[in-house]
């Protein structure tokens, strides 16, 4: 197929490597918890007025050496944090390259906030000694 700047079927995409990856148990776990929202979505909302207050970024180690991020969002039109997915079948959109999710995260969503990182099922230390369980 020659390169005239065509997207390509959605088996040659797959075949590059640029699908949407199938997510982890871990994933579809804290997927469960939070309700999804599609990038359709967010920028119908954003150029109605909304905005996005916060985005949470929570890396998902794979079985290969790449990291895959899925990404939650608190935004001003929805109450809580939701999970950004991919409409049909509803799952969440996991992103190989963090560099891409940073340039749609700042570019498409006009977001120049902090973006948190975090591992999956990281909890919270309790700084104090006083505070730790024994």
């Amino acid at each position: 197929m020659a390169d005239n700047g065509a997207i390509g079927s959605a088996e040659e995409l797959e075949a590059k490597g640029a699908g949407v990856a199938e997510p982890s148990p871990a994933v579809v776990a804290s997927w469960g918890s939070a309700p999804g929202i599609t990038q359709s979505e967010i920028l119908d909302w954003l150029q109605r007025g909304g905005y996005i207050r916060s985005i949470i970024v929570e890396t998902e180690p794979s079985d290969t050496h790449k990291t895959r991020y899925s990404v939650f969002l608190l935004t001003s039109w929805r109450a809580g944090y939701h999970i950004m997915h991919v409409n049909w079948p509803a799952r969440p959109r996991l992103f190989k390259d963090f560099e891409r999710l940073q340039a749609l995260l700042r570019h498409d969503f006009r977001y120049v906030d902090t973006i948190a990182v975090r591992l999956p099922n990281a909890g919270t230390k309790k700084r104090r000694s006083h505070f730790r369980e024994r």
